[in-house]
């Protein structure tokens, strides 16, 4: 495994920074190793697990309907198989895994069936990323006994239009997972587009696949797998160009960017939501804009729990009711319509979280794939 140099600008371009040279201001590692790097080389969003916008588990709350539990990542489970799938936290000081905080763990009951199978996949924006050429796959996992899962790629062509078939079963392989932690690498040489039609709805993409169970329907996707049952941990998942290196940690607050693209969730006690006007006397209307722009108009937007106040004057009330439906949802915000009566027409509203609205009650948005 590679140690690469952190990337700077030399006369005008690029370069890894000389050996002996350093830079001035960057952090230190506290002796415990740890220096977040941002050289964006890990193709891969929340690879390491650290965001749940979603949820813990499935049981709190579940939104199993769309399987996002860690961010970017969609767990999936069809043919009469089942899972449960949670966040675990790794002890301090650990080394089997270095600097890792979080990892995903499924517990996968198989439906031992031709069309039974479990899932986990994370979308890369863009199917043209790195077609044509050798990327590098990397992740640490384990598993309850010695047992196998299988990564495939899928180059999906997009909607709209006469979009060409995707292309599934892309360096379609095992990895022999044993009771310890190890890290396994493969190369996989991503077919070029040329002749290929994308859909004119610009939601192509590369989806990375881990299969945990398979029947027969999927061999050829997950490399003759087949039906199987475990507990299956699973971390520090990079892909990468050029060589293997070790895990990038990128800056906390970098890789919450890069994800409020797809999801954004919403949750702190006494948080703004949106503001806007009493519409009448019973109903507020109320803009909602996101802290960023997401990749599309949310596909799911979930209000949970009940604390939520409507502030109007010095006044605030309970909303009786909250309506937010798809089609008024944009790439860079939402339309509420909040419900309560006793309003005046025409004074400013704003709604937001009360003050002990935490954890209970939150605002999920996701504009990642289904």
């Amino acid at each position: 495994m590679t140690s690469r140099r952190p990337l700077v600008l030399l006369n005008g371009a690029p370069a890894e920074l000389p050996v002996g040279d350093e830079i001035l201001g960057a952090p230190e590692d506290g002796g415990g190793g740890y220096v977040p790097t941002a050289n964006f080389r890990n193709l891969l969003h929340n690879g390491n697990f650290l965001f749940w916008d979603y949820a813990s588990s499935l049981a709190a709350p579940s939104l199993s309907s769309s399987g996002f539990l860690a961010t970017r990542w969609r767990c999936y489970g069809f043919g009469n198989t089942t899972f449960t799938a949670t966040r675990q936290n790794f002890a301090e000081g650990q080394t089997d895994v270095p600097h890792a905080r979080h990892y995903h763990r499924c517990v996968v009951t198989g439906g031992n069936q031709s069309v039974s199978g479990f899932l986990l996949k994370q979308a890369i924006e863009g199917v043209r990323t790195y077609a044509g050429k050798t990327v590098f796959l990397s992740f640490y996992a384990r598993a309850d006994a010695n047992k196998p899962i299988a990564v495939d790629f899928s180059q999906q062509m997009g909607t709209g239009g006469t979009p060409s078939a995707n292309v599934n079963a892309i360096g379609a392989q095992q990895f022999a997972l044993t009771t310890a932690w190890q890290r396994f690498t493969a190369s996989i040489a991503l077919p070029s587009l040329a002749g290929k039609t994308l859909g004119t709805n610009e939601d192509d993409r590369l989806e990375l696949v881990f299969w945990f169970d398979a029947g027969s329907v999927f061999a050829d996707r997950a490399a003759g797998l087949g039906n199987q049952s475990g507990t299956f941990d699973l971390a520090d998942v990079q892909l990468e160009p050029g060589e293997v290196t070790e895990f990038e940690m990128r800056p906390i607050v970098v890789e919450r960017c890069i994800c409020d693209r797809f999801c954004q969730r919403y949750g702190a006690n006494n948080e703004l939501l949106g503001t806007g006007l009493c519409i009448g006397s019973s109903e507020a209307d109320i803009w909602f804009p996101y802290r960023a722009p997401m990749r599309v108009a949310p596909s799911l937007m979930a209000m949970y729990g009940t604390g939520y106040v409507l502030r109007v004057s010095s006044y605030e009330y309970t909303p009786t009711s909250l309506i937010y439906s798809a089609d008024q949802r944009t790439a860079t915000g939402v339309r509420v319509r909040v419900g309560r009566s006793g309003l005046t027409t025409g004074q400013a509203a704003l709604l937001g979280l009360s003050a002990t609205a935490s954890p209970s009650s939150f605002v999920i948005l996701s504009a990642d794939w289904d």
